[in-house]
């Protein structure tokens, strides 16, 4: 499938794909195809927010130095289409950044951090977790799973209130040649891409086999 352009990342949410491309935000749908849903330069990750079908999240590029996350909000034919930013970050050389949301939160992958946002309180904390997180995704909202070199998918657990963000490491699971990108099926099976052979592994929610 061409898409048009170049794409950096893409989300799987309901029936729909919905991909991020350097000129802005595409949705695929089976039966028509690709549709351009936001004209926007530099756009590096998006997410449907959960149970929000007119509600978008996305990382933009917005210097060499620094990324933010936006919000993309047309859940109302009576709202004007508006893209406010969230908040900003400074970047950390060229890694890739990933960025998933849940109902209540949204995460950013960068380097060795996780940058954590409360959607309810607007809080952020930046998180030094030790490894460089190749993909991250929500298995709920707020538990998130992050595959990391030496063939390892972990699971953290994000506790916020209206002063503070904490995030507590729950379990480490190893022994996934080349884990790398990582979904959740809708029974709630966790499912981990290989990067070095044709395969991918299918665990419970504890990590296990």
């Amino acid at each position: 499938m061409d898409t048009g352009g170049r794409c950096y990342d893409l989300e799987f949410e309901a029936s729909n794909l919905i991909i991020a491309c350097h000129d802005g935000i595409r949705k695929y749908t089976l039966y028509n195809g690709f549709k351009t849903i936001l004209a926007y330069p530099h756009v590096t990750s998006a997410g449907q927010a959960p149970g929000r079908p007119g509600c978008l999240h996305f990382t933009r590029e917005s210097s060499e130095n620094t990324q933010g996350v936006n919000k993309y909000d047309n859940e109302s034919p009576t709202k004007p289409i508006q893209a406010a930013t969230l908040f900003e970050y400074e970047l950390e050389e060229s890694y890739a950044v990933f960025m998933k949301t849940s109902d209540t939160l949204i995460a950013v992958s960068i380097a060795e951090h996780l940058i954590i946002f409360d959607l309810n309180t607007k809080i952020q904390n930046r998180v030094e977790i030790g490894f460089y997180a190749l993909h991250i995704h929500f298995l709920s909202s707020n538990l998130l799973l992050a595959t990391g070199p030496w063939n390892t998918l972990h699971l953290f657990k994000i506790s916020s209130d209206s002063q503070s963000i904490d995030i507590e490491k729950i379990w480490t699971t190893t022994d996934l040649p080349g884990a790398h990108g990582v979904c959740v099926s809708s029974n709630g099976l966790i499912v981990v891409k290989s990067s070095i052979i044709k395969a991918f592994f299918i665990l419970s929610p504890r990590g296990e086999f």
